[in-house]
């Protein structure tokens, strides 16, 4: 894991634990992608930040509280 990243150290914790894990971080909340109907439905393009970058949006029920 990276160190510098907030929630590094709870991670490590966990998957230190032995127990089962999965680690999410919901950067981009899967009802988000809504907003871009619009400009899909006008032929438009979605352009974004790091052109290269990998990234799946999760959906707010799949996020514990």
């Amino acid at each position: 894991m990276t160190s510098w990243l907030p929630w590094s150290r709870r991670g490590e914790a966990v998957i230190a634990s032995g127990a089962e894990w999965t680690i999410l971080r919901p950067l981009f909340p899967a009802i988000n992608s809504l907003a871009f109907g619009p400009q899909v439905r006008a032929g438009d393009v979605i352009r974004a930040p790091y052109l290269h970058g990998a990234s799946s949006a999760i959906h707010e029920h799949d996020v514990a509280a």
